[in-house]
């Protein structure tokens, strides 16, 4: 990661805009590699978290679909903490309840919500272009019918096939 960062100009002053599934592990690689980053939670993924809550919360469609536009208008106007106490109210103190859950998994996030800055600055605030790239370059290969990995050869082919959508093919053999 901080070899292509390099590649593409990366220097001490440069700030590093990252958007994730909200794994730990990603901020945390980012935050390592990188000092001075921003990293987001994926817009897909904080929906489907709030949709999940409250369908497994027994909610109807339409009831849903209001809810998590106010939770996501609020968060939108860095109002995290209001959308905290408003799943532990509907929770109403149930510990397991899935919005009880939910207003956890903000907290954990709370720090990588920051879409209306991320807008402001022109930044992407979901992953799907990574996605896609990963469905193209790495599954497309990876997954075809019949094929198998060693361990130890994965990487490698992961690296070229890296190396050739990105346009740099012949530079690597040069």
């Amino acid at each position: 990661m901080f070899a292509l960062a390099l590649l593409w100009g990366y220097g001490d002053n440069t700030w590093v805009h990252g958007v994730g599934d909200g794994a730990h592990w990603i901020a945390q690689q980012i935050a390592e590699v990188f000092p001075r980053h921003r990293y987001l939670l994926d817009r897909y993924h904080l929906l489907e978290h709030l949709y999940g809550a409250m369908a497994l919360s027994g909610y109807s469609p339409e009831g849903i679909k209001q809810w998590v536009a106010e939770q996501v208008a609020r968060i939108d106007q860095d109002k995290v903490g209001e959308v905290v106490e408003e799943c532990r109210s509907k929770a109403a103190g149930g510990a397991d309840h899935p919005l009880s859950q939910m207003a956890r998994y903000l907290e954990n996030q709370k720090e990588h919500l920051d879409y209306r800055k991320a807008r402001e600055e022109g930044l992407p605030i979901g992953s799907g272009v990574v996605e896609g790239g990963h469905r193209h370059v790495i599954q497309g290969r990876m997954k075809l019918p019949g094929t198998w990995w060693k361990e130890e050869t994965v990487n490698p082919i992961l690296a070229l096939r890296t190396l050739r959508a990105n346009g740099q093919w012949e530079a690597f053999w040069n």
